[in-house]
C-alpha cells in the first residue's frame, strides 16, 4: 500500500499508457490512422504532463549537512534525458501494435512496456529525489529500453517494408542514433565514445549483411542480439571493469538468444 501511495502519479500514467495501446490494438481502430494519430497524442500529452508535474515538485532540493544549500536544476538539462526516451519508448510501441497483425505479440509487447515504463518513470523520479543524479540502476533501465526500443523500431520498419539493404543501413543508422544517446546519458561525449560508436555501427553492419535474406523477425531479432552485446559491453566497460572475465556473461547470454531465436 505505501507503494501505491508513493508512487500512485506514475502507476496512474503507466496504466492509461497502457490502456490507449489496447485501445490501438483492437480491430477498430486497425486502418484509422486519424485515431492513431490523437491516441499517440494523448499518450504524449500525459507524459508532458508528467514529466513538468515531477520537475516542479523535486527541481528544487533543500540540502542540510553543512547549512541550508538549495539545489535546483534547469528544465533543458533534463529534457533530453528523462523526457525523450519514455516519449519514444512509447511512440516506437504504438507504431508496432499499430501495424502489426499479430494480436498475441501486441498484447506481450503492451504488457512488457508497461511493466519497464513503470520501473523507468519511479527512477527518473528517484534520480530527482536524490539530488539530481542518475544511479546505476537507472541506467540498466535505461539500456533495457533502449534495447526494446531498437527491436520495436527496426521490426516496424522491416514490416513496412524497409528490407534487404534498406534495412541494414536503418539498422546501423538507428544504432548510431540510440549509441549516442547512450553517450549522453552517461557524459562520454569524447573521442573515445565516437570511436565506439564507430565500431559498434560497423559490428551492426556486418551482422545485418550476413542475415539479410532470413525473415523479418529473425533479421529484427538478430541485429537486436548484436545491439544488445554492444550496449551490454558499453555498460561494462563504463563502469570500470576491465577484466576479461567480466564481458563473458553477455556473450554467454547472446548466444543462448541467438539459439532460441533460429530454433524457433
Amino acid at each position: 500500500m505505501k507503494f501505491l501511495k508513493n508512487y500512485r502519479r506514475e502507476i496512474i500514467v503507466m496504466l492509461f499508457l497502457v490502456a490507449l495501446l489496447f485501445i490501438l490494438n483492437s480491430t477498430y481502430f486497425v486502418l484509422n490512422f486519424q485515431n492513431f494519430l490523437l491516441i499517440t497524442g494523448l499518450g504524449l500529452l500525459l507524459l508532458i504532463i508528467w514529466f513538468v508535474a515531477v520537475y516542479l515538485l523535486y527541481a528544487n532540493k533543500k540540502v542540510k549537512r553543512y547549512g541550508e544549500v538549495l539545489l535546483r536544476v534547469r528544465l533543458e538539462e533534463k529534457f533530453f534525458k528523462f523526457f525523450i526516451l519514455p516519449s519514444l519508448f512509447y511512440l516506437s510501441v504504438a507504431f508496432t501494435v499499430f501495424f502489426s497483425k499479430s494480436e498475441n505479440l501486441n498484447i506481450f509487447i503492451i504488457l512488457s512496456f508497461g511493466a519497464i515504463l513503470l520501473v523507468l518513470l519511479i527512477h527518473v523520479r528517484t534520480s530527482y529525489e536524490k539530488i539530481h543524479y542518475i544511479s546505476s540502476l537507472t541506467k540498466i533501465v535505461y539500456d533495457a529500453v533502449l534495447i526494446m526500443l531498437f527491436f520495436l523500431l527496426l521490426f516496424s520498419a522491416t514490416s513496412y517494408g524497409i528490407v534487404g539493404v534498406q534495412g541494414v543501413y536503418f539498422a546501423s543508422g538507428l544504432g548510431i542514433l540510440l549509441l549516442l544517446y547512450k553517450l549522453v546519458l552517461n557524459n562520454q561525449l569524447c573521442l573515445q565514445g565516437y570511436v565506439l560508436i564507430f565500431s559498434s555501427t560497423l559490428l551492426l553492419f556486418v551482422v545485418g549483411n550476413l542475415i539479410m535474406g532470413f525473415n523479418i523477425f529473425v533479421f529484427s531479432a538478430v541485429l537486436t542480439v548484436a545491439f544488445y552485446l554492444v550496449v551490454a559491453m558499453w555498460t561494462i566497460r563504463l563502469q570500470g571493469y576491465t577484466r576479461w572475465a567480466d564481458y563473458f556473461s553477455p556473450i554467454i547470454y547472446a548466444l543462448m538468444i541467438l539459439i532460441l531465436i533460429f530454433a524457433l
